[in-house]
């Protein structure tokens, strides 16, 4: 596929949701973002409207990992009719069995982690630094890798064809759901003291404000620890409230 047919898919991918619907969900947004591709796939305009109309079937999963589809689809496509292989019900049967693990672990990455981690990201930067350009960074954060997985799993999605689901696997989508959730955990830890500064909860002059950003930072990895052990949540809450009036 060239890089202007391959631009053309992407652009169109973007909108898979535009046209959502409650009896197929994204078929009309994937069936979108596969028009530029047809040519490529064969110039006979019969088989094209055929392709078409098979591709109107119900699809739904993660609107970023849908591109890893996508680009399976295309590739698959062209190879039943230059090969005969794969045929029409196994393209069928390979988009079923990808949109529900591709949903799963898309909704966990972008929705469940990177979208949380970006806004602790912002808010810190808006109540330490007042940074007026936060909500930028937010956007950038988010955004970046969102895109990157959108062309990158079209064009991953297109070379590989059956080895797609490798190349899903070698993102090692669930350390990095891990490090970015640590990593959260150690930004709120961090925002918790300058928060308490923000709604006129007063420190102790005897408390150096780094030494506070410390303790909390320390204190949040505990908690996190305490919660992967099966500590009940209402006792560390009840815990870290009565410390709280302890202290401040």
């Amino acid at each position: 596929m060239r890089f202007v047919e391959r631009l053309k898919v992407f652009w169109q991918s973007l909108f898979i949701q535009a046209n959502w619907n409650y009896e197929r969900m994204q078929n009309i947004g994937f069936l979108t973002a596969l028009l530029p591709a047809l040519p490529h796939v064969t110039r006979d305009s019969r088989e094209q409207r055929r392709i078409a109309g098979r591709h109107l079937e119900y699809f739904n999963t993660q609107p970023y990992f849908a591109s890893f589809i996508i680009g399976n689809t295309i590739s698959q496509e062209r190879s039943r009719l230059e090969y005969g292989l794969p045929g029409e019900e196994e393209i069928k049967k390979a988009k079923i069995n990808m949109m529900g693990p591709f949903a799963a672990l898309g909704d966990s990455l972008f929705w469940a982690t990177l979208k949380p981690f970006a806004g602790l990201v912002a808010v810190f930067l808006v109540l330490v630094y007042q940074m007026k350009t936060a909500p930028l960074v937010f956007l950038i954060l988010y955004n970046v890798p969102h895109l990157f997985t959108r062309w990158w799993g079209l064009k991953k999605g297109y070379e590989q064809q059956f080895g797609v689901i490798q190349s899903v696997f070698n993102l090692r989508c669930q350390t990095l759901i891990k490090i970015l959730k640590m990593m959260g955990l150690i930004i709120l830890g961090g925002s918790l003291p300058v928060f308490a500064a923000r709604v006129g909860w007063s420190i102790p002059e005897y408390v150096n404000y780094h030494l506070l950003l410390l303790i909390f930072t320390v204190i949040t990895l505990f908690l996190s620890l305490l919660l992967r052990r099966g500590v009940s949540p209402m006792w560390l809450l009840i815990t870290l409230f009565l410390g709280c009036v302890l202290i401040f």
